[in-house]
């Protein structure tokens, strides 16, 4: 018998270019054990660079605020409070030294999937700089929520190896093809 690990929730943002937009994207789970309750309130999504600050979800929706020792870099460029066009599901928000999430927020549980769109806007309009932003907190086994500022959405970013992959099954496709039929090639039959 062994003992059961730790558990560890991980939530991750991508923020890149989209066309002539900026969209934001998030999804996983968060544990508050190592967080204090705060409040109660109303998140407003939104960005800012400066300060460390991103409100993903439903614009104006009712959240909970936990807070503590939260280690991670200062800043993620010189951008001021921007707020979003629109924005769709859960309210998930990071700050330097806080998270919040929806009232009925379940700690350890998996989120979904929640947006922001800051229309007609680039990322250096928004004052981002491209990188990968971790915090954690908890000591034993940290917990993280990790922003990533890309030009490119994380799905094209991963057509590249999508198509090699495809690229292999074809030619091992071709190669079993080929020996089936005695190693005479395909236009001999």
């Amino acid at each position: 018998m062994g003992i059961a690990p730790l558990a560890h929730a991980s939530y991750t943002a991508y923020i890149f270019q989209s066309g002539s937009d900026v969209v934001a994207t998030g999804s996983g789970s968060l544990d508050f054990s190592n967080l204090v309750f705060n409040v109660s309130g109303s998140c407003t999504p939104g960005v800012s660079a400066a300060t460390i600050g991103l409100s993903l979800g439903t614009n104006n929706g009712p959240c909970t605020e936990y807070v503590g020792t939260i280690t991670g870099p200062a800043s993620w460029g010189a951008g001021s409070l921007t707020f979003t066009s629109s924005g769709s599901g859960p309210n998930v928000v990071i700050t330097s030294s806080s998270i919040a999430v929806p009232l009925a927020y379940v700690s350890g549980a998996a989120l979904g999937t929640s947006t922001a769109t800051f229309l007609s806007n680039t990322l250096a309009g928004l004052g981002l700089t491209i990188g990968t932003y971790t915090y954690s907190w908890g000591t034993t086994n940290p917990d993280t929520f990790t922003v990533n500022i890309n030009t490119s959405s994380p799905e094209s970013s991963s057509a590249p190896l999508t198509l090699a992959g495809l690229g292999v099954i074809s030619l091992l496709m071709w190669k079993r093809r080929r020996n089936a039929l005695g190693g005479r090639g395909l236009t001999e039959r």
